[in-house]
């Protein structure tokens, strides 16, 4: 059951996930008892366990995500064990605002921790730091001009092309403010015009007269 500390080293991550859950799967069955145990029922306890933390992170994490945060906390911990343990139940699952940090599934879990005996493993594991070197980042080129707070694992920006306005070229010799007036100017005086082009009256008119007295008699005595 013992693992050497040089082999996990050259696993790939599911790999060592896997057989680190395996030698603790293999201590908490020789702890409750076992003396040996055959190779295909502790490798099918341990897919067990290991898709049981699977869905107790993507739970998790989940639940940051939805509360706009890339890193789960205690809490949304707290809330994937209540998600996990809600098939069966626990105590206090139908009151929805109960204090996460008195939680049943997180009680039972601090008073399992306290009233058993760790069981360290037999070699230290190889620490996180040296994996992560064994892992190359996706790296993208468009990233490599980018200020350093951004991460590079990120997609790309888009090409500054689709989205900045290109320049106008100004020929040589030419004064482009003056030509810009000069338009504005022309364009206001053919304006000009078609607006007083509507207001002008015919040149020939017909001459209209009026008789004062043939009205009065017309009209006769008031």
């Amino acid at each position: 059951m013992n693992m050497e500390s040089e082999t996990l080293e050259t696993l790939g991550p599911s790999e060592f996930s896997f057989a680190i859950t395996k030698v603790a799967v293999a201590q908490i069955c020789q702890s409750a008892g076992f003396r040996a145990a055959q190779s295909s029922a502790l490798e099918t306890i341990t897919r067990i366990t290991t898709l049981y933390l699977q869905t107790l992170a993507k739970s998790a994490s989940s639940r940051a995500a939805s509360s706009g945060r890339t890193q789960s906390n205690i809490y949304d911990v707290v809330h994937a064990l209540e998600h996990l343990s809600s098939d069966q139940g626990f105590a206090g699952a139908s009151n929805p605002n109960g204090c996460l940090l008195a939680s049943s599934p997180l009680l039972d879990l601090i008073k399992f921790v306290y009233s058993r005996c760790e069981i360290p493993f037999a070699k230290p594991l190889p620490r996180r730091s040296n994996l992560s070197q064994n892992l190359p980042l996706p790296q993208n080129p468009s990233n490599s001009k980018q200020s350093p707070h951004i991460p590079t694992w990120l997609p790309g920006f888009p090409d500054p092309s689709t989205y900045i306005e290109p320049k106008t070229e100004i020929p040589s010799g030419l004064n482009w403010n003056a030509e810009v007036e000069e338009r504005k100017h022309s364009g206001n005086e053919k304006e000009k015009k078609s607006r007083l082009g509507n207001m002008e009256l015919p040149k020939k008119r017909e001459r209209v007269t009026f008789r004062m007295g043939e009205a009065a008699e017309a009209k006769g005595p008031g």
